[in-house]
Order: C-alpha cells, then sequence, then structure tokens
C-alpha cells in the first residue's frame, strides 16, 4: 500500500479513535451511575465531585469496561489473521476497509445509546462486538510494517486526546459520536478514491544470517508480549484511578494523555531517529523507554494534585521508544512481502496480552478502593523490571549476532545443536515454500 497516502487516512483514524477513548469511558461512568442509581435527575451523575470517590461505581464501569474489552478483542483474533494474510496476497485494502466498516456500525449504536441514555449500559457492548467481528483494532493496525507512519498516527492521538472532552461538552454524547461516526466514513472514502495496492514481490530466499537473526526476534517478539500485557493494563485503569483521586473528567484526562502522547509522539520522530544514526541500537532505546516507564508509574501512583500529574507527564515523553523500537526489530528479521502475514499474528499476540492485562487489572483495581488505589501501578513497575532486564540479554546476543558471521551455522563449533536444528528447518520449510509457489 502506498505509504505517503496512507498518512492521512492514519491521522483521521486515530483522531476519531482517540476522541472516543476518554469519552467512551465518561459515558460508561454516566450510564453505569444511571443504572445503579435510578436517578431521574442526570446532572447528578454528570457532578463528578459527588461520585469520583464511590467504589460501587468504579467497580459497575470497570466491570463493564472489561466486558467492553472482551467483546471487541475475542471475536477479533481470528478475523486479523485472515485480513493480515489477505493484504499479502490479494488487495491491502482489505484490512482497513472491514474493520472500518465494523467501526461504524459500532458507532451508531453509541449515537442510538445516547439517544436512549437510561436504557441498560450493556447495550453499548453491540459496539464492542460489531468492531470485533470485524478484525477490530488488531486487523487494522496488524498489516502496519513502516516506523515512519509514526508521525500520522501521533498526530492524530494527540489532537484527539486534546480535543475529546471540549468537544463533548459543546456537542455532548450524541453529536460526538455522530462527528466520530462521521469520520470514519471519510477514512472509507479516502481509502476507496486514494489508496493505492502495493505490487508486493518476492525478495527470494534469505540468507542464512537472516534466520539467525529470525531466531532472536522470536525471543523479541516475547518480550514484546510480556511488556504489552503490563502496559496494557495501565491505560484501562488510568481513567478510573485519576477520576478517583483527582476527581478528572473526560476533558482534564484527554488534556493530560494528549500532552503525554504529544511528547511521546515527538520524541519517536525526532530523538529517536537522531539517536539511531549515532548508532544506537533499537534494543537500547526500548530498555530506556522501559526504564522511564517504571519511573513515571511509580510517581502516577502516588499523584496527589493536578499540577503534579501535568508535571510528571514529561517522563512519559519514552513510552513509544518501547512498541517502535520492538517493531522496528522484528520488522528487520521478514522479507517485505510477508510482513502483513508477519504483524497480523503479532497483532494477534497484542490482542490476547492486551485482552490478558484489562481481564487482570480491571479485575484487581475495584478491589484495591479505597484505600490502595496506587498498588496496581507499583505492582506493574516492578513486573517491568523483568522486561528492562530481557531486552538488555536480548541486546547483548544482537550485538553478538551482528559481529559473528552466519554463512556456516551448521559447522559452527560455538553454536548450539538445538539452534542449528531449527535454523535448518526454517531455511528447508522456506526453500520447500519458493518450490511450491
Amino acid at each position: 500500500m502506498n505509504t505517503v497516502s496512507m498518512e492521512p487516512l492514519l491521522a483521521f483514524y486515530m483522531f476519531a479513535s482517540f476522541i472516543k477513548y476518554p469519552v467512551f469511558q465518561a459515558l460508561l461512568y454516566e450510564k453505569s451511575c444511571i443504572s445503579r442509581y435510578k436517578v431521574q435527575d442526570e446532572t447528578y451523575c454528570q457532578n463528578i465531585s459527588l461520585v469520583h470517590d464511590n467504589v460501587a461505581l468504579q467497580r459497575d464501569a470497570n466491570h463493564l469496561y472489561l466486558l467492553s474489552s472482551l467483546c471487541l478483542m475475542l471475536p477479533s483474533i481470528p478475523l486479523s489473521l485472515i485480513l493480515g494474510s489477505l493484504s499479502d496476497v490479494w488487495d491491502a485494502k482489505i484490512p482497513v476497509m472491514v474493520p472500518l466498516f465494523g467501526f461504524i456500525v459500532g458507532d451508531l449504536n453509541y449515537v442510538l445509546q445516547c439517544v436512549f441514555f437510561k436504557a441498560d449500559p450493556r447495550w453499548l457492548l453491540l459496539s464492542d462486538l460489531a468492531s470485533g467481528f470485524t478484525g477490530g483494532y488488531s486487523a487494522l493496525f496488524g498489516y502496519q510494517k513502516m516506523a515512519f507512519l509514526e508521525g500520522a498516527i501521533g498526530t492524530g492521538a494527540t489532537l484527539g486526546f486534546l480535543l475529546a472532552g471540549i468537544i463533548r461538552e459543546f456537542l455532548n454524547f450524541y453529536g460526538t459520536f455522530l462527528l466520530i461516526m462521521g469520520l470514519r466514513i471519510l477514512c472509507i472514502m479516502y481509502v476507496i478514491v486514494f489508496v493505492k495496492n502495493l505490487d508486493l514481490k518476492s525478495g527470494g530466499l534469505a540468507s542464512n544470517r537472516t534466520y539467525m537473526k529470525l531466531i532472536l526476534k522470536l525471543e523479541i517478539s516475547k518480550l514484546f508480549i510480556i511488556t504489552e500485557c503490563q502496559i496494557s493494563g495501565v491505560l484501562d485503569i488510568q481513567y478510573s484511578f485519576f477520576r478517583f483521586k483527582l476527581e478528572w473528567g473526560d476533558k482534564e484526562f484527554g488534556w493530560y494523555s494528549g500532552i503525554v502522547y504529544g511528547l511521546s509522539t515527538a520524541a519517536v520522530l525526532i530523538p529517536y531517529p537522531w539517536l539511531k544514526t549515532l548508532g544506537v541500537y533499537d534494543l537500547s532505546l526500548c530498555a530506556l523507554g522501559l526504564a522511564a516507564k517504571i519511573i513515571s508509574l511509580i510517581a502516577t501512583a502516588f499523584v496527589f494534585s493536578n499540577w503534579f500529574a501535568f508535571a510528571i507527564s514529561p517522563l512519559s515523553s519514552f513510552n513509544r521508544f518501547i512498541s517502535t523500537a520492538l517493531r522496528t526489530t522484528v520488522s528487520q528479521a521478514v522479507e517485505f512481502s510477508e510482513q502483513g502475514r508477519i504483524f497480523s499474528v503479532i497483532s494477534v499476540a497484542d490482542g490476547l496480552v492486551s485482552l490478558s492485562g484489562s481481564l487482570v487489572f480491571n479485575s484487581i483495581y475495584p478491589l484495591t478502593l479505597p484505600k490502595y488505589p496506587y498498588f496496581c501501578f507499583v505492582f506493574i513497575a516492578g513486573l517491568l523490571v523483568i522486561p528492562l532486564i530481557s531486552s538488555l540479554y536480548l541486546l547483548h546476543k544482537d550485538q553478538l549476532a551482528e559481529t559473528n558471521s552466519c554463512s556456516d551455522i551448521g559447522s559452527s563449533s560455538n553454536e548450539s545443536s538445538v539452534s542449528t536444528y531449527l535454523i535448518k528447518l526454517l531455511c528447508i520449510a522456506r526453500s520447500e515454500e519458493l518450490e511450491g509457489s
């Protein structure tokens, strides 16, 4: 797919999605409040200062958010694998068009639920099912291969976060979801008119060195999965945490998240490439991102005021170093024409571990209230020490792979028999695939 023409599409899509993120969570709380207390006056549930520390309401909203994640992610797993493969062999528009259609159907349901505001909040889950059964986020982003699309993604996400609360104040929930649906319809029109298919050509049989590196990249993928599981848990409970601690609504949370995302986007567009030109390894940058994330989580756990929350936001500047570094390292191990399959598999793994993180932390967080709201953040910070150590270990292995020639792997006395056997199997499988094509 033409990567230049993809940038506006991704910017529009991310803008719509990140408007939705804080607004949807605010909607969950208001509808859960109305459902629990059967209030006729909706202004009571809109007054965050009255209900922000209501533990029962926090549990209702977190439980509903967990169900939302299950409805979205579980059906999307097989669909994202199929759509990722189709992008390699048939039409690269498919992984974009199908999920967007599902999101539009879901947005229509959100609009209806905002019209019938006092309806059971569980009707919101129909939107997640519509998105999940058309591939969801995993399919839409599973085919992505290029790090230089980070700018478009970051710009759309930053503006979406910053403007979400303001848009919701002016348009209310009903108008906001109509706007989101309109933006996604524009995305579909853009794909139809402007996006071209990419003529994928086989790069031929890769060298033994490539398959040597592939073994390493599989280990890096495991690191990616562990890290994503822990970080996704933070994202799921962050809105609830700030609402409980600082009485934040979607506007304040959107401002905070917009600043964090904007800083991390700037970091991945400017310092990251500059450090790469100096010869810094991707895994070194991953380790830097993990270390900064640990410090940021501990600081956030003990947040006590609005000014402190915004003051520590620069600590999150290196957040996207982690995913960018790991995605880049994995992409270097496979042929360009095969990256759709590889990244669809990674996106499925990402979806599974995100679901695991959501399940664990949306279940644990309500139990820590009201005395220990900081527990999950400190716990995740401690867990991230494991991938930090792993990234440093893999960096050492990657440096060894760079210095050692792999042209005669089978006869190398220092190579383990297990690694040699795996590499030979990969080479044989690749040869048979080429002969059969």
